[in-house]
């Protein structure tokens, strides 16, 4: 069974951060590994995002967790009302990803019996600190997980999968799925925001920082609704000469071309222009154009 490269990267977080942990004497190297483990994210973005939180909610449930103490340490009530108001807290400024950090410290707080709630609500920052610093040098470091290159891979195979199934389209062959061009679209919007994130960080320079990726997303679109609908209409359709030509040069093939068409065929070959036009500028974005930075060699 493969072992993927953010299994390893995670491993070598935790096992780093627990040693850092024990070779600083730190006061819980618990803590140190669990904040890494949960830092370790698909992409930097999130990885960033993550630390964010883990932070926040550090330092919320520190602050939560001093005062509950000097409140009744240790009371149940007390620490029950507090995890009620570290969740609502939270979910009034969407902090939803800080809740359970913050309610984890919050109740190690008031349940340490040692050296008091502010000497346990510092070792809690700093024990978490240490783990999100491993965390994030080594996702950055190690095969740097980026979405831009995601976004290029799947924009590169969703380009190839349609040139197959257009060339399917022509020669009317039957039993066309377009499930494999559903896929790379979805992980592409998926993606996306990432990308953009990336870009904004500064964390990659590409030659497509000044597109528009709304724009290419709906160029997207446009591309699978008029091969759907292509993959609807009837066979054994004549195609005019542009598209000829078009299909010839793309296909390697030799196809003869009219433009006295019947009105399906008018409708395929409106269609299958469309398509092959979106297929062309599409190409022309995500094929010829390359990173200038170096790629992940080992996309996950």
């Amino acid at each position: 069974m493969f072992v993927g490269m953010r299994t390893i990267k995670t491993a070598l977080a935790v096992a780093i951060s627990a040693y850092l942990g024990i070779w600083l004497n730190l006061e819980s190297p618990f803590f140190a590994a669990i904040a890494a483990l949960i830092t370790m994210q698909g992409n930097l973005r999130d990885s960033f995002r993550m630390a964010r939180y883990r932070v926040l909610g550090t330092i919320f449930g520190a602050t939560m967790g001093i005062i509950g103490s000097y409140l009744a340490p240790g009371h149940p009530l007390i620490l029950g009302l507090g995890v009620a108001l570290i969740i609502f807290v939270s979910d009034k400024f969407h902090w939803n990803k800080a809740i359970a950090i913050a309610s984890i410290v919050f109740t190690s707080i008031m349940l340490s019996s040692e050296g008091g709630p502010i000497y346990a609500s510092l070792h809690r920052v700093l024990d978490t600190s240490v783990g999100i610093m491993v965390a994030v040098v080594i996702n950055y470091t190690i095969s740097r997980p980026l979405s831009r290159d995601r976004v290029m891979q799947n924009a590169q195979e969703l380009i190839q999968k349609c040139k197959t199934v257009l060339g399917m389209l022509v020669c009317q062959e039957q039993d066309i799925t377009l499930a494999d061009i559903e896929a790379r679209m979805q992980a592409i919007e998926q993606e996306l925001p990432g990308l953009k994130a990336e870009m904004r960080m500064q964390l990659v320079r590409t030659k497509t920082e000044t597109l528009n990726f709304d724009i290419i997303k709906g160029k997207i679109d446009s591309l699978y609704w008029h091969i759907a609908v292509l993959r609807q209409l009837p066979g054994n359709v004549r195609l005019n000469i542009k598209n000829a030509r078009l299909v010839n040069n793309l296909y390697q093939v030799n196809l003869s071309g009219t433009d006295e068409l019947d009105d399906e065929e008018t409708v395929f070959n409106y269609h299958l222009g469309q398509s092959l036009g979106l297929l062309q500028e599409l190409a022309g974005i995500f094929i010829v154009t390359e990173p200038e930075d170096e790629k992940d060699p080992h996309p996950q």
